[in-house]
């Protein structure tokens, strides 16, 4: 219960009451009378020492997208035997914008009644983001007692980051294995795609037999379909030598958002995609297929923290043993420790395809500052260091040098076109 009004009049009453017998003036010692009654009034209007108002909140959805919007429904009941005028206010989460509605309301409750009320927030920031809590706040009529209650009606919504649309065939394993998956081997076997026609043997389904071309043939004819396969995939992200510019927290932004990106496009092909983040810690999500797979990735990236600097490419060296055998790796980093061409090489030996998915630093640091002829010089000569250092890489893996300015399912498949490596523009 809050007395800050009643205190206030009870002071003032104090004040007047000693500065009358003080100066001897019935006049204004008078004046406390009208204060008497306000305060007397109030008392008997004061609200209950708890207000029983219960609430629930309704969400559209435990995840959405980053820059998404998403409406809120809240519903509160009086379980109280008065009729009660409210203020509610329910907390808008960290990284939130109100576009539609309010989330501040003046509510009436009768006993036993409901009122509802609804808004709409857009979701700034990835992460996880925790709703509420609700504030209720009651007050007597005469605006001198209050009374204040939270309710934890508390809920989470994970923010996952941008998903690009990605092709399947854009970033595909290199070498495909037994199980059966939706990429085609050219390989004859269990599938959908048509391959070709051959004669039928005993043994052979009944299911599989072309009766027009056996008809033509005069002799039984059965269908050829491509075997399906599926590969292994173990992404890389590079979040070693946390950089706490603008651009730093960009380019790791980008990452993420090219790490979920690949995950989401390679797991729709029904390939089994891992996660390695190199970050203060390691940290390590094992090869699976399916949806719960990708949500279980986006929930580590999310989690993962940035660490000091040191070499990607020395510790994935080191956890070579804990990816699948022959597994092709993308490994999403900004290309600036030492060392990238010689572990790259002896990956590449030991039976593992490798796609290099690089967020250009360089260009998202030009983007941010200003132009001059001193800049302008600078950036040829870094670019030109790091075209030779791209180029010395696409000798033994492929490697997106992505343009941050573009989309990064245009620059994988201008690369994929020109069949140079390099972005046909």
């Amino acid at each position: 219960m809050r007395f800050s009004g009643a205190f206030a009049l009870l002071v003032i009453g104090i004040a007047i009451l000693m500065v009358g017998f003080a100066t001897r003036s019935w006049e204004l010692i008078s004046l406390l009378l009208p204060i008497t009654l306000y305060l007397t009034v109030a008392s008997l209007l004061r609200p209950p020492p708890d207000i029983r108002v219960e609430g629930r909140r309704e969400l559209e959805g435990d995840r959405v997208m980053e820059g998404d919007l998403m409406e809120v429904n809240l519903t509160l009941t009086n379980g109280g035997s008065k009729f009660r005028h409210l203020e509610v206010d329910d907390t808008l989460p960290r990284g939130t914008t109100l576009v539609k509605g309010s989330n501040r309301h003046p509510v009436g409750l009768p006993p036993g009644g409901s009122e509802s009320f609804s808004y709409t927030i857009r979701f700034d920031r990835r992460g996880k983001t925790f709703m509420g809590p609700v504030e209720i706040k009651w007050r007597d009529p005469l605006f001198l007692f209050g009374e204040r209650k939270f309710l934890d009606i508390k809920g989470t919504v994970t923010v996952m980051p941008y998903v690009h649309e990605i092709k399947r065939s854009a970033l595909t394993p290199e070498r495909l294995k037994m199980p059966v998956g939706s990429a085609r081997s050219r390989l004859r076997g269990l599938g959908s795609e048509f391959h070709s026609i051959s004669e039928y043997e005993p043994g052979d389904e009944l299911k599989r037999v072309n009766w027009k071309a056996s008809a033509r043939a005069g002799e039984l004819l059965i269908n050829e379909h491509e075997s399906e396969r599926s590969g292994d995939v173990t992404i890389i992200l590079d979040a070693s030598g946390e950089d706490p510019t603008m651009a730093g927290r960009r380019a790791m932004d980008l990452g993420m958002e090219a790490a979920v990106s690949v995950s989401s496009a390679v797991l729709k092909s029904r390939h089994r995609v891992g996660l390695l983040i190199v970050g203060e810690y390691i940290d390590t999500v094992m090869p699976a297929y399916g949806r719960r797979q990708f949500y279980r990735i986006v929930d580590h990236l999310l989690s993962m923290t940035p660490g000091e600097e040191r070499s990607i490419w020395n510790t994935v060296l080191a956890l070579e043993g804990r990816f699948p055998f022959e597994s092709t790796l993308v490994i999403i980093s900004p290309l600036t420790g030492r060392g990238m061409v010689e572990s790259v090489k002896m990956l590449s030996g030991r039976g593992h395809g490798i796609a290099i998915v690089s967020p250009s630093p360089l260009e998202i640091e030009r983007g941010s500052l200003s132009h001059s002829k001193e800049m302008d010089m600078a950036y040829r000569i870094l670019r030109s260091g790091r075209d030779n250092m791209v180029s010395e890489l696409r000798r033994y893996c492929r490697v997106y040098d992505w343009n941050t300015d573009d989309p990064l399912e245009k620059h994988l498949v201008e690369v994929r076109r020109s069949g140079t490596g390099r972005p046909t523009n």
